[in-house]
């Protein structure tokens, strides 16, 4: 057990690295990209059910305490999030599709694909938090 939980320390200090590793090695060689897409939403699920575990009673306690970064990170979603994606839709001179999929990209809330870089900097519980807010607010 011993050496599961120092790969897992391991692996949570070091995660955001495999991952841009992970990433340039699939550029690099797509056909071992590829190979893994049928299995992307199970590793994701992995991933996800990784960083649920990793949560504690403690952490939502210190977000109550300060909700300041939660109610900041609403506002990026719903305000900086969509402008800078219209920005770069501008300065970029994308249309059609492609603008209309950059434009939506930064106006989704929550995205999921951050999340594995938050994890490692102990912000799961922030992002978590956002969520639920944004899926409280009215539309």
């Amino acid at each position: 057990m011993k050496q599961v939980t120092a790969a897992s320390k391991w692996v949570s200090k070091y995660f955001t690295l495999l991952v841009v590793v992970a990433a340039v090695f699939a550029f690099m060689v797509p056909a071992v990209g590829l190979a893994i897409v049928p299995y992307a939403s199970y590793l994701l699920m992995v991933v996800l059910f990784g960083m649920g575990l990793s949560l504690n009673v403690a952490d939502f306690k210190r977000i109550a305490k300060n909700p300041l970064p939660v109610i900041l990170g609403t506002v990026a979603h719903y305000v900086i999030m969509p402008s800078l994606a219209f920005l770069l839709v501008k300065l970029f001179h994308l249309e059609g599709a492609l603008a209309v999929g950059v434009i939506l990209v930064g106006s989704a809330p929550s995205h999921l694909e951050h999340l594995p870089m938050l994890w490692p900097l102990s912000q799961v519980v922030m992002w978590h938090s956002m969520c639920r807010l944004v899926c409280y607010l009215p539309c």
